[in-house]
């Protein structure tokens, strides 16, 4: 077993998901060391450092102290519909920021999570863990798939492993997307004065997938060994597709509890960028981690806490 008492790295460590994969490997009472550009608002169980994983000559300061230690690369920049102004920023941010980060730690082990938007539009029995099954129709997925070839010559020319996740539709308490825009609208119109504007006919299939979850795989990611040299790639889903319908029925049943009414529009078209159906084929996952992937029942408990801490926000 790899040692559990080295120190591990998690950039965007105040990101979403870094948040909760950090609160879960302290309670795993695993070292931490927290990247990120900003500073956090209070105490946190980890060491903070706070950097910008642009600033190359800043990194390299730091990884001076912490390189060859595993690390867990959470900073990105993860807006699927990218503005047009932001584009330069998500190049920057995942493929040039990527780089940096590897070349200034040069860690043994690099998890990275990547996106099921690396697909485009692919069913479960197409949506496989392979490098040639990307399709991507947004940039966003194109600067994740890009941040996975990087990867892939990186573990051939240094001889570390790395841990692609190509993760579904991450929900729970402070995510991102659908559900805040959903509690926004809500709390703006608590009698459905007017209604919420979605895409699609609620006919958009997602993996919606449960942020603990998430970080169980990128804990257990860390507990086993790689072959020197590997760039390993695995989905992190539930195998099952929710549409857009389904998962706002959840959040108009959670908003319910708190007194808000929510109806919505279906009559948006749909961009050329955002797929019509991503779901994950998950059986190289459960073999290799001996895990089971969450029930619908356990994804709507994570939409309602997601909810809840977006009402109190």
């Amino acid at each position: 077993m790899p040692d559990s008492n080295l120190p591990v790295c998690v950039t965007g460590s105040e990101g979403f998901i870094g948040k909760h994969l950090c609160a879960k490997l302290a309670r795993g009472h695993r070292r931490i060391i927290g990247l990120d550009r900003l500073a956090p608002p209070a105490a946190v169980p980890y060491r903070p450092v706070q950097a910008d994983i642009e600033q190359f000559d800043q990194l390299r300061r730091i990884g001076a102290e912490c390189a060859a230690r595993p690390m867990i690369h959470l900073a990105a920049e993860a807006e699927v519909l990218a503005p047009w102004s932001q584009i330069p920023a998500t190049f920057s941010t995942n493929l040039v920021g990527t780089w940096n980060v590897l070349t200034a730690f040069q860690p043994e082990l690099f998890v990275f999570p990547s996106t099921c938007s690396v697909y485009g539009t692919a069913s479960e029995k197409r949506a496989l863990p392979r490098l040639s099954a990307v399709k991507p129709l947004s940039l966003y997925g194109a600067s994740k798939s890009m941040g996975e070839l990087l990867l892939r010559d990186w573990t051939k020319d240094s001889g570390s492993a790395a841990v692609v996740l190509r993760l579904g539709n991450v929900v729970g308490a402070g995510c991102r997307g659908l559900i805040p825009y959903l509690v926004r609208h809500a709390q703006r119109y608590p009698e459905a004065q007017v209604r919420a504007e979605l895409r699609g006919h609620g006919r958009l299939l997602r993996d919606y997938t449960p942020v603990e979850f998430i970080a169980t795989i990128f804990e257990a990611a860390l507990d086993r060994r790689w072959k020197p040299g590997s760039c390993s790639i695995f989905n992190v889903g539930t195998g099952r597709g929710l549409n857009n319908r389904e998962i706002t029925a959840m959040v108009q049943r959670a908003l319910a509890r708190e007194g808000y009414r929510l109806e919505c529009n279906w009559e948006n078209p749909v961009p050329a960028s955002e797929a019509m159906e991503i779901v994950l084929n998950c059986e190289s996952l459960v073999r290799h981690f001996g895990v089971a992937v969450p029930t619908v029942e356990e994804v709507e408990a994570s939409v309602h806490e997601s909810v809840r801490s977006h009402l109190v926000a």
